[in-house]
This record gives structure tokens, C-alpha cells and sequence, in this order.
């Protein structure tokens, strides 16, 4: 999967036109975005809510990190873009998609891959799955927008 998104990153990087210095904003944002995921499964994972098929081992939780690292790193591009392109309205609509659409796959996953993924039943954890998804897009992308600056002065402002 690691290397599945990774490609996916080169690809997004490669449409949305982006910079080394956005490449690299994407990236410090999915590294902070991976210690959030961490913490909100443990915290999922503690209250019973969600299980994943993992062992909780320093080698699985560092892959689980690379994994939210450049699964992350797209969308920060992604909404980098939707920034520039929207402004804020934009950007509030794909937070909120992202709340809606994210406990859809993950509800599909568990259904389908019940092995990788479990989720208790109850509106509760899928609230929680679904403000997970909307921090992780907030957050990536206001950890971008510190490293590389605002999406409006990008020096592509005007060609798209």
C-alpha cells in the first residue's frame, strides 16, 4: 500500500504542478497527520470503537506511519489546489466531503475486509471516524499552508 500511494503522490504532484517546496509542505503535513492517526486509532482502538488487524509493534506502527505519511501528502496537494482555485468555500467543501465520504469507505472496508478492520456499531464511532477524517484534511492542510505559505501567493496563481 506504501508504495501504491507513493505513486499516487508522484502522480498528484505531477497533475497539481507542484513545487519541491509543496512537495516537501505535503509531506511535513502527512508526517503530522501520520502522529494524529496514531493517536486517534490507539484511542479508537482503547474505547472499542474501531480494531485493526495490526500488530501493535514499533515495525507495524512505523509502517502504519509512512502509510499515513503518503496517504496524506496527495490531499495536501489536492487542497492546495481547491484552496487556490475556491478559496475558502472550496476548501470547506471538501472537509466537509471528507467527514461524509470517509466513514463510507472506511464502513466499506470493515465490511468487505473484516480481517484489516472492525468497527463497533453505533452512530458514535462513525462520528468519530468522521471528525478524524475532517482533522486530517484541517490539519495537513494548515501544516502545508505554514511550510510553504498561502495557496494565493503561489507563483502559479492565475494559470489554472
Amino acid at each position: 500500500m506504501v508504495g501504491g500511494y507513493t505513486i499516487a503522490l508522484v502522480v498528484v504532484a505531477y497533475l497539481t504542478r507542484a513545487t519541491g517546496r509543496r512537495i516537501g509542505a505535503a509531506a511535513v503535513g502527512g508526517a503530522c497527520v501520520g502522529l494524529l492517526v496514531l493517536a486517534v486509532l490507539w484511542v479508537l482502538e482503547t474505547a472499542g470503537w474501531c480494531h485493526l488487524g495490526i500488530s501493535w509493534t514499533p515495525a507495524s506502527l512505523w509502517l502504519l506511519y509512512m502509510l499515513s505519511i503518503v496517504w496524506c501528502a496527495p490531499l495536501c496537494l489536492i487542497t492546495w489546489r481547491v484552496a487556490r482555485r475556491f478559496g475558502w468555500i472550496g476548501l470547506a467543501v471538501v472537509v466537509c466531503v471528507a467527514g461524509i465520504l470517509g466513514p463510507v469507505h472506511d464502513l466499506w472496508a470493515a465490511a468487505r475486509f473484516p480481517q484489516w478492520i472492525t468497527i463497533a456499531p453505533g452512530v458514535w464511532p462513525v462520528v468519530a471516524i468522521g471528525a478524524t477524517y475532517i482533522a486530517e484534511i484541517v490539519l495537513g492542510h494548515a501544516v502545508m499552508r505554514m511550510v510553504a505559505g498561502a495557496s494565493g501567493a503561489d507563483p502559479l496563481r492565475g494559470a489554472s
